[in-house]
């Protein structure tokens, strides 16, 4: 029997979170937060090449995240990430319901994040990720 090494991959994690607003000014507040979310989660453009044209054809890197747990201590830490996948759901009940002005009254968000770094032995337990 053999085994053999290929890869290392980078380690993806997956955060879910369950919005309720109370009133449509916190339901606006829950759409600017996903509007942010998918922002910095999209690659810049660059609006002037080397030749000095307007074509735009040359992509940024999208946004780094710096996500940390209260109590990494206790779990582990994570290297800066990119946010992968964003999933908005305004019907996780299974209807369309809206306040009166046509917000939702549920948002469900997962945010995929994958690391920018490969986690060696070393770096885990020196440093705990």
């Amino acid at each position: 029997f053999e085994l053999f090494f290929e890869s290392v991959s980078n380690r993806v994690f997956s955060f879910d979170f369950r919005m309720s607003p109370r009133n449509s000014s916190e339901a606006e507040a829950i759409q600017n937060i996903i509007r942010t979310f998918k922002a910095y989660a999209a690659p810049t453009k660059n609006a002037v090449d080397d030749e000095g044209s307007n074509s735009a054809r040359y992509w940024g890197y999208p946004a780094y995240f710096e996500i940390e747990y209260w109590n990494a201590n206790k779990i582990h830490k994570l290297a800066p990430c990119a946010l992968t996948n964003i999933t908005v759901n305004h019907s996780a009940t299974g209807t369309n319901h809206t306040f009166y002005d046509g917000t939702p009254v549920q948002t469900d968000l997962t945010l995929q994040f994958s690391e920018s770094e490969l986690l060696t032995r070393d770096m885990i337990l020196e440093k705990g990720y």
